[in-house]
């Protein structure tokens, strides 16, 4: 068994936006939990209860009773760390590789972690985000671009091409944003076939989140 620290639902949106709503308050601890010997990099919650975790050498975890305790997924690559994770539904999810050089960048999964194939991405340079909103549609932020998938991660195209990018996130199909490593916000409304771009002020911003298409 292994355990992480979590919130829940509710409080970690709430966390996500007291930067910018000050006026919110709340009272909440942390649980301490034991993850065991790896460093976590990503972890996802589908819901209440089911959530994923992955870290270095090939560390996955999963719970289905909200956090209270994680079991072990063999991803069947030891060796690779991995930077992100999301799953769509309960079978598909995705997990981005930081391993260069490396066969592949990108790891996928359609039978809710049980197995894992193995994917290489554009010329196979570091993935550093993903965002999968259902069963069909991913996009990818790394050091190459914003890469797109319409089709479970079979087939991928550029959309955004020779920018270093931190951070994507999509509240649907239609509606997504990306941090770039000069602290430009990407914004798209279209599924990512075209993306506008605002500066944000000097500042080591290291991720983004919305909730919804306003709210951020």
């Amino acid at each position: 068994m292994y355990r992480i620290a979590f919130f829940s639902t509710a409080v970690r949106l709430l966390f996500t936006f007291l930067i910018f709503y000050p006026a919110l308050s709340f009272s909440q601890s942390w649980n301490n939990q034991f993850t065991g010997q790896a460093h976590l990099f990503g972890v996802h919650f589908l819901d209440a209860q089911n959530g994923w975790a992955a870290g270095n050498r090939g560390y996955f975890l999963h719970t289905s009773n909200g956090g209270n305790d994680w079991n072990r997924q063999n991803t069947g690559f030891a060796d690779w760390d991995y930077t992100s994770i999301r799953f769509a539904d309960a079978n598909h999810g995705m997990a981005t590789i930081n391993n260069l050089p490396s066969r592949f960048n990108l790891s996928i999964t359609t039978n809710g972690g049980a197995m894992w194939s193995g994917q290489m991405i554009g010329l196979g340079y570091e993935l550093n985000s993903l965002a999968f909103v259902d069963s069909n549609h991913a996009w990818i932020a790394g050091s190459e671009g914003i890469y797109c998938s319409t089709n479970s991660g079979l087939n991928w195209t550029v959309q955004v091409a020779n920018d270093m990018f931190r951070k994507i996130v999509f509240v649907d199909t239609s509606y997504g944003w990306a941090l770039n490593d000069l602290w430009d916000v990407y914004r798209t409304s279209n599924g990512g076939r075209n993306w506008s771009s605002q500066s944000l002020s000097p500042g080591n911003y290291l991720s983004i989140a919305f909730a919804d298409t306003n709210n951020g």
